[in-house]
């Protein structure tokens, strides 16, 4: 009877163990994505969500030449929403509301941060005497970029692999909304010790492939108008990042034309998980044919996926400007995480 029921409790436990296993793999398996991963070149335009203030200048001449704005203490980075009751979508309104307005204080309604604020600031007449702020504004941006994947049940993509960015304050655009265009690479500027590099390339403002709805530290995200086609045999599991190994790869990316080709790297080193930088793993181009036409990565490669024995792991973010062939990569694991947060 003691045996009987010793035999019991083993197998309650035995079973109780295995569904615990069971549930755990299920539970990986669950989170395992099929993605396409692309390497395409896309035009990126992005619209502010307001006029973001890039800058100061001043206004007239000699002593008496100042920025009015700033002085207001508007500050770089600042994002100008409303003048008085009216939405601006651009400089140019912004513009034309002051010179309704003479030389009559400007309230400008500013967002700073999670903060909203109210600063009202004097014009200095300028040229034609017309009635200035003393500001650079930035009313959006536009740049080349690659496509890491598209999900094929979505049509969802990321690209980058990091922000875009205001190149005159380093803070990350804020974006009412944006677009992804064709582009054809007509060439690549190579990068050198202490000088990056740039794809350059003609941009099909006719061809929208999609919207743009993110720009986030781990990339831009948003869904393409339609999903390309593709044969099956090209989806790809996305890896978790324990998965990813020191050792070869390879990358796609368009560095020429229209079509992304393959090419060799080496990844050298894997950072521990929590660095925010979004700099997850360094990698070395070993390929002749791309270190040939780029000179290793340049500006425009951001988001070239990484894929390592058959899976997707990850996407180039950055270039070591002292050694243009290394650079660093994000993981897929972190890209997805931040894009589904962001919906």
């Amino acid at each position: 009877m003691e045996k009987t029921k010793n035999l019991k409790i083993r197998v309650i436990a035995l079973t109780a163990a295995l569904a615990v296993m069971l549930s755990v793999r299920a539970s990986a398996f669950e989170k395992k994505r099929l993605l396409l991963p692309m390497g395409s070149a896309i035009g990126i335009s992005l619209k502010c969500s307001g006029l973001m203030v890039a800058g100061f200048l001043c206004v007239g001449e000699g002593e008496k030449a100042r920025s009015p704005a700033q002085e207001a203490g508007i500050r770089p980075g600042d994002i100008i929403t409303r003048i008085g009751e009216e939405k601006l979508e651009s400089a140019a309104e912004l513009k034309a509301i002051l010179i309704e307005k003479g030389m009559n204080d400007a309230e400008l309604h500013i967002t700073r941060g999670k903060k909203t604020l109210t600063v009202f600031v004097t014009p200095q007449e300028g040229e034609d005497n017309r009635p200035e702020l003393g500001i650079w504004l930035r009313e959006g941006i536009t740049g080349i970029g690659t496509v890491t994947y598209i999900d094929p049940t979505t049509g969802a993509f990321g690209s980058l692999g990091h922000s875009v960015s205001d190149p005159q304050t380093g803070i990350i655009l804020p974006i009412s909304g944006g677009v992804v265009t064709g582009v054809s690479i007509t060439s690549a500027v190579r990068g050198e010790n202490g000088f990056p590099g740039a794809l350059i390339g003609n941009y099909d403002y006719s061809s929208i492939l999609g919207k743009i709805t993110v720009n986030s530290p781990e990339g831009v995200f948003g869904f393409f108008s339609e999903i390309p086609m593709f044969e099956d045999n090209r989806l790809m599991e996305a890896a978790d990042r324990e998965e990813v190994r020191v050792g070869d790869a390879i990358i796609l990316s368009t560095v020429c034309g229209e079509a992304p080709v393959s090419y060799n790297v080496k990844i050298l080193r894997i950072y521990p998980e929590g660095d925010d930088s979004g700099r997850d793993m360094l990698i070395e181009i070993c390929d002749d044919r791309l270190n040939g036409i780029t000179g290793g990565i340049v500006q425009g490669m951001s988001g070239s996926p990484i894929i390592q024995n058959g899976r997707l792991v990850g996407a180039v973010t950055h270039v070591l400007l002292s050694e243009p062939k290394k650079g660093y990569a994000i993981s897929i694991e972190k890209m997805l995480k931040s894009a589904d947060l962001s919906r």
